[in-house]
């Protein structure tokens, strides 16, 4: 969780570049974390297979296998703060102004970081094996966690989406039939 001390240093350092940039740096933070889901996603999926479940894998197999859900758990986690930040500062009358007032503003830099997050979040509670979660480092997150941040990036897709549907309409589509 961000401290209340770390929101206001970072407010104050989004408010130390052009506005017209913030969304850039906001866009290239939420991409690069999406780039790390994404480079170890394939990693990821091994958790679901019946054959590489910790117990029968080797010590060195089992490492790679455990740092990627780690990875593209952390990255996920982040991908959804720098969102729900994004979302209070546009909710926000006085931050408004400098942030913009609509995720329509937003929803070019949104879209795959937000489907990445998905992904990770629905896989890690729908498909991982559930030996996989003691081997992950999580910190102090329980895996509910994990289902209401599918439930609140899933709400925030929709959301985008009411703005641009044939943009976002495929994302929604998959995202729902994930869920069935």
């Amino acid at each position: 969780m961000i401290t209340d001390a770390d929101h206001s240093r970072f407010i104050n350092q989004l408010y130390a570049i052009p506005r017209h940039e913030i969304r850039f740096l906001l866009g290239m933070n939420l991409n690069i974390l999406s780039s790390i889901s994404l480079l170890h996603r394939s990693k990821l999926f091994l958790s679901g297979l019946n054959s590489c479940t910790p117990t029968s894998l080797d010590p060195d197999s089992k490492k790679i296998i455990s740092t990627a859900i780690t990875q593209a758990l952390q990255s996920a986690h982040r991908i959804a703060c720098l969102i729900s930040f994004l979302l209070e500062m546009i909710s926000d009358p006085t931050q408004k102004t400098y942030f913009g007032s609509t995720l329509f503003e937003w929803n070019t830099f949104l879209t795959n970081p937000i489907f990445e997050a998905i992904i990770v979040f629905w896989f890690i509670q729908c498909r991982m094996n559930p030996e996989w979660w003691g081997f992950v480092e999580r910190g102090n997150c329980p895996r509910d966690v994990v289902r209401q941040r599918i439930l609140d990036m899933i709400s925030v897709l929709e959301n985008a989406a009411s703005y641009q549907k044939e943009l976002l309409a495929p994302h929604v589509v998959c995202v729902k039939a994930m869920l069935e």
